[in-house]
């Protein structure tokens, strides 16, 4: 399989476009950076606290505008790869081993630190390892 400057396998690879590439990878350096917050982090994203919440239980939800910063949103890495990158993975027909890593088993119950983990690893080898 083919790496990329970055140490990431291509887009090809991964049987990827090469938006959703650079959304996954644009998506990690956020999770990387301390950019996103944990949903459970000062009791629920409900309570409208502006921050761009992290859930793997929930693919997007905005609950203000603007949709792209501090706005009181959740997702997960899908769901955030569409918001900020336009992307519209297809996660119900995906032939890629997506799958995977947007419906972990027990995904309500999986970390920031373990979708950061996890996605590191599909970019890296294809394969997600929750």
């Amino acid at each position: 399989m083919g790496k990329s400057k970055d140490g990431f396998l291509s887009a090809r690879a991964l049987g990827l476009t090469r938006l959703e590439r650079t959304a996954l990878v644009g998506v990690l350096e956020k999770i990387e950076a301390g950019w996103f917050t944990p949903a459970s982090v000062a009791g629920s994203w409900e309570t409208g606290v502006p921050k761009n919440f992290f859930s793997m239980g929930t693919w997007f939800e905005s609950h203000a505008e603007p949709v792209l910063t501090d706005c009181g949103s959740v997702g997960c890495i899908g769901g955030w790869a569409d918001a900020l990158y336009g992307t519209e993975f297809n996660v119900t027909d995906s032939p890629r081993g997506l799958n995977d890593l947007f419906f972990p088993t027990r995904q309500s119950s999986r970390t920031l630190e373990d979708a950061g983990r996890a996605l590191r690893r599909y970019l890296e080898t294809g394969a997600p390892a929750w």
